[in-house]
């Protein structure tokens, strides 16, 4: 009986099978039109669909009722009933699966159009979302810019109304500001009263000693004054090279005999002060039987050495045997300034190494001994 009825077919069988596989999908296009186009009037695709559903019945009525036909025809030999119904059945049913094909097509037509536009959403979400937010901007952009051309509007006509010229501008012969002279006159007076109030601010904290007044508003008596060496004079003053006999002052000497005054130039007044000096100090010992003579300062460089040399030359000068005693054991000079070696001294004698006829060196100079 299967295979009886897998061979009843007919032209028009096969035709209505088709136009109803046909309807069926068109019918799935359109509902997948109607999802994506939300514009269309619901009556109108209500209608459209309501007429697609009615031509797919019918086709569909037409099918059963051929089918009913054929299986009429093709069983007349058969008295059994029921193998008709069954032909019936089974050609409503093949019908029905074509129909079902038909349908199945479309809708995987339809899911995969949806799965292309799927795939497309993120990077379209994207640039939805930027210009929304773009949208957003110029409409506050505009909003903004809005609002201030009508303020300016405001402000604009009420200052035609309120401003007026009454009197045209003046332009000025001279300018007004900066006032040059004036200037000049002011940092000139600024200037001059912070030098002298500067300079009395350097003199009332200045506490060293300029004169011999000091001194003897002090109290202190004034033995001498001996003028400054300066660096000139000690550049422009010759050097002799020889002395009496018993010391020589060598050519590969530093220069540090320069300062001899009262040897190399005895009438100059720097010698003149070192002789008055020495005649004063005689005088200050007329009554006193120590012929020794301590010269010290409070700071390095003061003209220690300088002074208590010539003071000797001119102690020998006048034919007093003289010995000069350098002891300043951190930074001796009297052997620099009379050009004598410094192999032995003061120290090697109070460490007991050495007598004092050891250590005693005669100079240039006649009279004067060094240690």
């Amino acid at each position: 009986l299967a295979t009886e009825v897998s061979q009843i077919s007919s032209p028009l069988l096969v035709e209505l099978q088709k136009e109803y596989a046909r309807l069926v999908n068109e019918k799935v296009k359109y509902e997948s039109l109607i999802a994506q186009e939300r514009t269309i009037d619901p009556k109108v695709y209500e209608l459209e669909l309501k007429n697609q559903s009615g031509r797919i019945r019918a086709v569909q009525q037409r099918l059963q009722e051929e089918a009913q036909r054929i299986a009429n025809t093709s069983m007349v030999s058969d008295p059994l009933q029921i193998a008709q119904n069954l032909i019936g059945e089974v050609l409503a049913l093949e019908t029905e699966i074509k129909g079902s094909s038909a349908r199945i097509n479309a809708l995987r037509e339809v899911v995969e159009q949806y799965e292309r536009e799927l795939s497309q959403l993120p990077g379209q979400g994207l640039e939805l979302a930027r210009l929304e937010r773009q949208v957003e901007v110029d409409r506050n952009t505009f909003i903004l810019l809005t609002e201030k051309l009508e303020e300016t509007k405001i402000a604009e006509a009420g200052q035609k109304e309120s401003v007026r010229v009454i009197d045209q501008a003046i332009e000025p012969e001279n300018p007004v500001s900066p006032n040059k002279r004036l200037n000049l006159l002011l940092g000139a007076l600024i200037g001059l009263g912070l030098g002298i109030g500067l300079t009395f601010l350097m003199e009332f904290f200045d506490d060293s000693i300029k004169n011999p007044d000091v001194l003897e508003r002090m109290g202190l008596p004034i033995l001498a004054i001996i003028p400054e060496i300066s660096s000139k004079e000690v550049q422009m003053r010759p050097l002799p090279l020889n002395g009496n006999g018993r010391g020589e002052m060598s050519p590969e000497s530093d220069g540090s005999e320069s300062r001899l005054v009262a040897h190399l130039d005895p009438k100059s007044p720097i010698s003149e002060a070192y002789r008055t000096l020495r005649t004063n100090i005689q005088f200050q010992k007329l009554n006193s039987k120590h012929g020794t003579i301590l010269v010290t300062s409070s700071t390095p460089k003061e003209g220690k050495s300088t002074t208590i040399a010539n003071l000797a030359i001119t102690m020998a000068q006048m034919g007093s045997r003289t010995l000069l005693v350098d002891t300043d054991l951190r930074r001796p000079v009297v052997h620099s300034i009379f050009n004598l070696k410094k192999d032995k001294g003061i120290t090697n004698y109070l460490m007991g190494k050495m007598n004092l006829q050891e250590i005693v060196k005669p100079t240039f100079v006649d009279n004067l001994f060094a240690v």
